[in-house]
């Protein structure tokens, strides 16, 4: 695909402010598609597509076929399907959907857009169009969102033709914003079916023509997948067009391969025009900086004290979009975004960071998010300390800032009583603050151990934001983990991704879930690929998919490249840098890389017994006794969480301590009797080393490992004279399994 047709953000922005500024008798028109609305909790064509295929699925599928096999071109009766392109068949799939009743189409279109909120690009777009000459929006889209924020933010209501008898309504001299609905608006038979998409009416080309001659198109959010609107472009004289912006979502500041993923048809049309093709981070961030560039230009009013005027209930709401975008700017947002959080080219994220700073200083007061934001670009911990000391007293009542030092004191100081003094705070702050009373569950439950207490929090949590997915998802996790209570722990769970479909940590849970519980490994993949796509550079969720592939699905290479995804996503992850050390030891036999992977772990985290305890096996393979005595004690010194590393710790020193034999058999046999095994781990190295230095015994010694390690019967050890044998003292000491955190 042609890459010279590419501008950079930078140069975007400036072509607009020196065309506002030099040539008044060209303004700008802005055309929005489906992804302008995705933060605003609309979903996307593709993802009502999707849903539309599921309800189909189950209402035809009588073959209990899996979704992915059912969904061809025969079975739906829709020539050239292809699932992974499914957002281009929106229309058949709707037609398919709601055929027999074109009403509860409507209706389902109706309330997945009801009670839905511009998000903060809009407030920047409605000023744009109240108080410049750039007054147009042109949209596929049968959402109000436009005229929602020209209500909220400013006094100047549009003009919104959302049927095809008012098309002649459009005009180019406007005195107020002209809001186009080529598609139709909600309640007024929006079309979604094909032949409806097809073409648009002489009198929407008519007018269309008209604005795209005077105006130049900035696009955003959409893909083409229409007919209609692509049409009248394709058709238009190629120097009728001045100026053509088509802008591309580019999550990874990667434009020349994320405009792989833009549509050939999309990429000619520019290329014919004359546009160009603008790599953007999202709606609201290209939004931000355009109002960034701008400022200097249009004088826009303190958005804030308007809202104020205006209702105390949407500057709540826009308060927490601010720190909503700011947390996906500067990438501290406490759930996985959706897909259009910001992960920019550098230099755009630095121009990202920069802007939320002036727009913090607008402020008559400085915000709770940017004591935080300082707070984390602090040098030290006491730095940070004080920032936030200083933050508190600038703002005693801020919730959200009384809870994120909390969690400061908590992960950062590991002052637990002050952690909780500020939780308590908090929560006292604002009663109804759904992170506060999660995150004060979580404490309750990993650091008091108040199971009881832990429960009421997250469910006080639930009930004050009943959709919030981190709070479902980790109260799914306590009642897998903590109540053992299965099927209400999946409810939650799905309850969680319901809430938000791309929530990283939900999904990621909810396939382990699978995998562990209901050993539903189709189904914990299908979870799994979610959750990466969502996240593609979530650590925890890449190293739990590459244990999966190595120990259900067996395939070594695919998880050999999901460990190293994983690594280059977090180089300090000690859980993955092990799992991958223990996978290059036990499955590829490289030694030498291995210890350089556990070395790396150990590093990352020196509290691991796990992993010292794989380590001071590998030191133990190499002949460096001494060395592996070392991180044995170390080990031991910790505790093993579970019976499988307790049970090889014992063998470590049964094979190479001769002070421990055979007083350690005790311990051998007692975990043994109790189950403890450590399936296909390899101990026969270990047990040429200790034969190499004169064991007094490697015959038993072998016959152990075969135990252990392949689950021989644990009759065949009583042959030995000095087995103690098969019975477990009451006595016995063995750590219970106890489940990691995500």
């Amino acid at each position: 695909m042609p890459n010279d047709r590419l501008i950079t953000v930078q140069g975007f922005l400036e072509q607009f402010r020196q065309q506002h500024l030099h040539r008044q008798e060209k303004p700008f028109c802005f055309v929005l598609g489906a992804g302008a609305s995705r933060m605003s909790k609309i979903p996307t064509g593709g993802e009502l597509a999707m849903d539309w295929l599921r309800d189909l699925h189950r209402d035809l599928d009588f073959s209990g076929q899996s979704l992915e096999a059912w969904a061809t071109a025969e079975n739906l009766g829709i020539p050239s399907f292809d699932l992974k392109q499914i957002a281009t068949f929106y229309s058949q799939l709707y037609e398919k959907r709601f055929h027999d009743s074109p009403e509860s189409g409507y209706a389902y279109l109706e309330d997945v857009m009801r009670d839905k909120e511009p998000s903060y690009g809009y407030s920047v777009l409605a000023y744009l169009l109240s108080e410049t000459q750039h007054k147009i929006v042109i949209t596929t889209n049968f959402d109000n969102l436009v005229a929602d924020a020209l209500s909220i933010h400013s006094t100047v209501f549009p003009l919104v033709v959302g049927h095809d008898s008012l098309a002649h309504y459009a005009r180019v001299e406007l005195r107020r914003p002209l809001i186009a609905k080529v598609h139709g608006g909600l309640g007024f038979a929006p079309k979604s079916e094909p032949d409806d998409l097809s073409c648009l009416t002489d009198g929407w080309c008519k007018a269309l023509r008209r604005i795209f001659e005077r105006c130049s198109p900035i696009i955003i959010g959409y893909d083409g997948n229409d007919g209609s609107l692509m049409h009248l472009l394709e058709g238009m004289p190629d120097d009728s067009i001045d100026n053509l912006r088509w802008c591309f979502y580019a999550p990874d500041g990667r434009p020349e391969e994320d405009l792989k993923r833009v549509p050939r048809r999309v990429s000619d049309l520019v290329t014919k025009k004359h546009g160009r093709l603008v790599p953007i981070p999202g709606f609201d961030e290209i939004m931000l900086l355009l109002q960034r560039q701008m400022s200097s230009v249009v004088k826009m009013p303190n958005l804030r004290e308007r809202m104020q005027e205006r209702a105390k209930q949407r500057h709540e709401l826009y308060s927490k979009q601010e720190s909503e975008l700011n947390e996906r700017v500067s990438g501290k947002a406490k759930a996985t975004p959706p897909a259009s959080a910001t992960h920019a080219a550098p230099d755009v994220n630095a121009l990202l960071k920069d802007a939320m700073v002036e727009l913090a200083a607008t402020n008559k007061v400085k915000p709770w998010w940017q004591w935080d934001n300082e707070a984390e670009d602090a040098a030290s911990v006491d730095e940070r300390n004080e920032i936030y000391q200083r933050g508190l007293a600038a703002l005693p009542e801020s919730s959200e800032l009384l809870g994120c030092y909390a969690l400061f004191l908590l992960n950062e100081r590991k002052e637990m009583d002050k952690a909780e003094e500020f939780y308590k705070r908090a929560i006292e702050a604002d009663p109804k603050q759904a992170d506060n009373l999660g995150n004060y569950a979580v404490f309750l439950a990993e650091e008091r151990k108040e199971m009881d207490k832990a429960e009421e929090f997250y469910q006080r949590a639930i009930e004050a934001d009943p959709k919030n997915a981190n709070a479902l998802g980790n109260y799914a996790t306590f009642l897998k983990n903590e109540r053992k209570e299965m099927g209400k722990a999946e409810e939650f769970y799905q309850r969680a991704i319901e809430a938000d479909p791309k929530h990283a940590n939900a999904l990621g849970n909810y396939a382990n879930f699978l995998q562990n519980e209901r050993k539903e490994m189709g189904k914990a993949e299908e979870f799994y690929q979610r959750a990466i796509e969502a996240a593609p550079k979530d650590a925890n969720v890449l190293g739990n998919y590459a244990n999966f592939l190595q120990n259900e699905r067996k395939e070594m290479d695919k998880a050999e490249v999901f460990y190293q995804r994983a690594i280059e996503a977090n180089p300090k992850h000690a859980n993955n840098l092990g799992n991958y050390a223990i996978f290059l030891q036990s499955k590829r036999k490289e030694t030498d890389k291995a210890e350089e992977f556990y070395k790396r772990a150990i590093d990352a985290d020196p509290k691991q017994a796990n992993i010292l305890g794989k380590y001071s096996q590998l030191c133990f393979l190499k002949r460096r006794l001494e060395e592996g005595m070392k991180y044995l004690k170390q080990a031991e010194a910790l505790g093993a969480n579970d019976r499988s590393l307790a049970v090889e710790l014992v063998f470590y020193r049964l094979a190479h301590d001769a002070t421990s034999w055979p007083d350690k058999l005790l311990q051998m046999a007692e975990l043994l009797a109790l189950g403890a095994r450590s399936p296909n781990w390899p101990l026969e190295g270990n047990v040429a080393i200790a034969e190499a230095a004169r064991h007094p015994n490697p015959a038993l010694l072998r016959a152990i490992a075969g135990v252990i390690s392949h689950n021989e019967p644990l009759e065949g050890l009583s042959k030995f004279p000095e087995w103690p044998g098969h019975k477990a003292v009451a006595t016995s000491a063995i750590a219970k399994p106890s489940p990691k955190k995500k």
